[in-house]
Formats: C-alpha cells, sequence, structure tokens
C-alpha cells in the first residue's frame, strides 16, 4: 500500500488529496471520504485515515481530501457551500477518471460529508454506490415525544435555579442517615458572619 499526497490544482484553487494506492494495481471502483463540516481529510479521530489504509491494503483505492477552504485546500470565498462542494467532489473524481482509469466511484462520509455524497450522486452518475455515516435525520413519534420532555426538564431547571420556594424546598430536603435508618433534615452551613473569630 503507498500514500501519495497530491495538491491538485484547479484554475481559482487548490485541493489537497491523499490517494492510498493498493499494491495490486488493479482498480474497479474508487473510495472518496468527504469531510465533515470543518475537519480535514484526516477524519474524526483518524477515522478516514485508518479506514483508507484497511481498505488499501484489501485492495481497492482510497482518495480523501479537503474541500475548499477547509484544511490544505485554498482558501476560497465561497458563496455557495453545497454548490462548491459539488464541484470539489466532480474535480477529485475526474483526477481520478484521468489518473487511473476509474470511472465509478463509492463516496460517502460523516454527517456534513455524507449528506455532500448524497447530493453529489443525484446529479453525477460515477457515482454507483454510497456509505452515509450519521447522514439526515427526520423525527418521529418518539424522537418528537423526547425532545418534548427534554424541553420541559429544561424549563423545570431554570426555575429551580431562579425560584427563591423552590431552593428554599431543596435546602430543607430530607435524606438518608447512613448510620441510622431514619431521617433528618440536611444541614446548613453556618454563615462567615456567624463565626468567632480566633485571635
Amino acid at each position: 500500500m503507498i500514500e501519495k499526497g497530491i495538491g491538485l490544482e484547479l484554475s481559482d484553487r487548490t485541493l489537497s488529496l491523499i490517494v492510498s494506492e493498493p499494491s495490486n494495481k488493479k482498480y474497479d471502483k474508487a473510495v472518496i471520504m468527504l469531510t465533515a463540516g470543518l475537519l480535514h481529510k484526516v477524519g474524526p479521530y483518524r477515522l478516514y485515515t485508518l479506514l483508507a489504509r484497511k481498505l488499501a491494503s484489501a485492495g481497492i483505492l482510497c482518495v480523501r481530501f479537503d474541500l475548499s477552504g477547509v484544511g490544505d485546500s485554498t482558501y476560497i470565498r465561497i458563496q455557495d457551500p453545497l454548490g462548491q462542494s459539488k464541484k470539489d467532489i466532480a474535480a477529485v473524481m475526474d483526477y481520478i477518471e484521468d489518473e487511473y482509469q476509474i470511472s465509478k466511484f463509492v463516496a460517502g462520509g460523516l454527517c456534513a460529508g455524507a449528506e455532500d455524497a448524497l447530493n453529489t450522486a443525484v446529479i453525477d452518475s460515477r457515482i454507483t454506490d454510497l456509505y452515509l455515516i450519521d447522514p439526515f435525520a427526520y423525527s418521529t413519534p418518539k424522537s418528537s415525544r423526547r425532545a418534548f420532555f427534554l424541553r420541559l426538564l429544561r424549563f423545570f431547571m431554570r426555575k429551580w435555579k431562579t425560584d427563591k420556594y423552590v431552593r428554599e424546598i431543596y435546602q430543607n430536603t430530607v435524606f438518608q442517615d447512613e448510620e441510622t435508618i431514619g431521617y433528618r433534615s440536611r444541614p446548613t452551613r453556618e454563615k462567615t458572619s456567624d463565626r468567632k473569630s480566633v485571635v
């Protein structure tokens, strides 16, 4: 397995790629790993690095790269982030197609990388397969109930912190005595002003 660092120079920007080549040199498809948000091509906790090396050891060509403005790629002012991501992915696929004669790609990634892969696959037929880690999420009745109860809990927690009556109840809360089976009131700390100064 060989890893190559490549600076892919385009008309207005340079994309930073790392290609993990298998030793067998016979490629049917290439795997493209897309970054999530502001994370660079190493991936979260080196996920993409480790995954690319494992796949290359198994005979699969892998490409991981930084989108425009992320990591080692050139920073440019981006008006349309989604459109720019599609252009970057298409440019990388063009390079791999010219360099390695591969016309089929497996694209994917984590979170925003998964979304970019799916959006690009809709318009580019060279992407034949997808792997999506934590992609789009849709609410369900169960998730809606959970979110409602979490909001309710946060509301009461804020109320508890500010409500004098609730604080007084908490300060006089009874708790089980470790030595006896009975209960007693929580002891209050004596105020600094009540303490006698020792000279």
